[in-house]
């Protein structure tokens, strides 16, 4: 067979796919991370999953990778192994307050109150003003029969955040528990 231009376009051509095959083509981590809590948030699970796995194949203790897996182990009611992602996720980085309010909210999963109740404490010690910490304590309080404690911490979270309807809802429960009836229709 004759060498034509067109023969010699192909092999170039070939060569260069190849040559590009072989690149790893990956976006780097700090660009996977992101891109994985956005698939996350728009509840596209077996993306976000995957994509956290190959930034902890690359980091393989980079804590947000961990504490998001954590995050859908829970989600899907994997509660045990949502907290051990989460445990390990706050080894790596202690002062984590997102992974203390997703381990007590894995552990209030699992039936395990008075840890979750711990951890819930531990995020609002971290980062005062996270008005999520306060709900989840407070509903976690509830569950735990403490009532005026529950109330304190709803009162709290609405506090930083008027506009939290679980926050107002949580509240409204705990002066029912308390038998504060009108206090807590105004709540409602």
């Amino acid at each position: 067979m004759p060498d034509t231009g067109l023969t010699r376009y192909i092999a170039i051509l070939t060569r260069a796919l190849s040559d590009l095959f072989m690149l790893n083509l990956t976006p780097p981590v700090d660009q996977l991370l992101p891109q994985a809590i956005r698939h996350h948030q728009a509840g596209r699970l077996a993306e976000a999953e995957g994509l956290y796995r190959q930034v902890l194949a690359r980091q393989s203790n980079q804590p947000d990778a961990i504490r998001y897996l954590g995050v859908i182990a829970s989600q899907v009611n994997q509660h045990d192994t949502a907290i051990q992602l989460l445990r390990q996720a706050i080894t790596l980085k202690p002062d984590f307050p997102g992974a203390w309010l997703d381990l007590g909210n894995a552990l209030q999963g699992n039936g395990q109150l008075p840890e979750a109740i711990e951890c819930f404490k531990r995020a609002a010690a971290l980062q005062p003003n996270f008005a999520a910490a306060y709900i989840n304590l407070g509903n976690a309080l509830h569950g735990a029969g403490k009532f005026d404690e529950a109330r304190i911490a709803c009162l709290r979270a609405i506090e930083l955040n008027p506009n939290a309807p679980e926050a107002h809802n949580n509240l409204a429960n705990s002066l029912m528990a308390l038998k504060q009836f009108d206090t807590a229709i105004a709540a409602y």
